[in-house]
């Protein structure tokens, strides 16, 4: 169940060189010249591997899109292995396409995606990103931003509008598979985030399979928003969770096996929200305690079997923030999420 069989050999290569953990960098940008002139950065990408790009501790990834706005972008076929840093971060950009693309390999977050607009990321594989060995050395790794695959979390609230999140795999990541917006309520069409899976997400304080929150470019989700179409499996905390604001939340074709928690449609509220009306749906999901199939070498010494629960659904009082629990928990006293 845990092995993604894939090709990390692409015929066109991008191999960076080790110096002091800086490797290549592919950055597409909007700039203006001093004498004015306006250069507009444009990147299509097909069948192309960057070995060893991006740089150590920072956010400046092997593909990175800063302040790309005039013109349309596409990353398909290609892969993305073993950097010192980030796979991709695209940050104030728009007309961002993902298709089919691997990203293996990276410490503290393997994509990221933030203060972005019309992007589509599909059918792609985020896997094996590590935390940071320097901080964890020195006892901080608590302390650190981590995931697999994040959208607009790291920039929260501030709007993402036009995402679309759709049959991608996170595998053997920190902290969480997915980070991302919600959905509207009864919106049975929806190509925000769906059809995603994640499995054998551990460490970095949390181990989600989705950490989703309701989406800032939509009023209406103050009052209701949904996480739907979504499988997680092999977590050290929930599948999917939520934790954040709103009057209603809904979780429904959720499939949840071998998680230490199935889903947590969890609400926060803050101060006299606490004794409002609200209300957590969790309808046609599927919730396995274990899976039947072991997958430890040796079951006796080598598997750890947690406490589980198939279910969460509380409202949360939160006094710290307005926005609810912080989607990306850096301090012990606010994580884990489900907590």
């Amino acid at each position: 169940m845990r092995g993604e069989v894939v090709s990390l050999t692409r015929n066109i290569k991008i191999i960076g060189t080790n110096v002091d953990s800086f490797g290549c960098q592919l950055l597409t940008s909007d700039i203006m010249e001093i004498d004015g002139t306006e250069r507009n950065g444009v990147t299509n990408l097909d069948s192309v591997e960057f070995e060893f790009g991006g740089q150590k501790d920072t956010r400046k990834a092997a593909i990175r899109f800063e302040n790309a706005l005039s013109n349309s972008h596409s990353v398909v076929n290609s892969v993305v292995h073993n950097s010192p840093g980030w796979n991709v971060n695209g940050l104030r950009s728009k007309n961002l396409y993902f298709e089919n693309n691997v990203f293996f390999g990276a410490k503290q977050v393997g994509v990221g995606f933030n203060q972005v607009m019309s992007t589509v990321f599909m059918d792609n594989i985020v896997a094996h990103v590590l935390p940071r060995t320097d901080l964890e050395s020195m006892g901080m790794g608590g302390l650190d931003t981590q995931g697999g695959a994040l959208f607009c979390s790291l920039t929260y609230p501030s709007v993402c509008p036009g995402l679309s999140i759709t049959r991608n795999i996170a595998a053997g990541v920190i902290y969480a598979g997915f980070t991302g917006p919600a959905h509207d309520c009864r919106d049975t069409t929806q190509q925000t985030f769906r059809d995603n899976v994640a499995h054998s997400v551990s460490g970095g304080l949390n181990g989600d399979g989705a950490v989703i929150f309701p989406d800032p470019s939509k009023p209406a989700h103050k009052e209701c928003f949904e996480v739907s179409q979504f499988a997680a499996y092999k977590c050290t905390d929930a599948a999917a969770i939520t934790n954040f604001p709103a009057k209603e939340v809904t979780m429904h074709s959720i499939t949840s096996i071998d998680n230490a928690i199935g889903v947590a449609a969890m609400i926060g509220v803050d101060g006299i929200g606490e004794y409002l009306d609200h209300h957590s749906l969790v309808r046609d999901c599927k919730i396995y305690a274990e899976s039947p199939i072991p997958d430890c070498p040796d079951e006796a010494t080598q598997c750890k079997r947690i406490a589980k629960s198939g279910m969460v659904v509380s409202i949360h009082s939160v006094t710290h923030s307005q926005l609810g629990i912080e989607i990306h928990c850096t301090k012990d006293m606010h994580c884990p999420l489900s907590k």
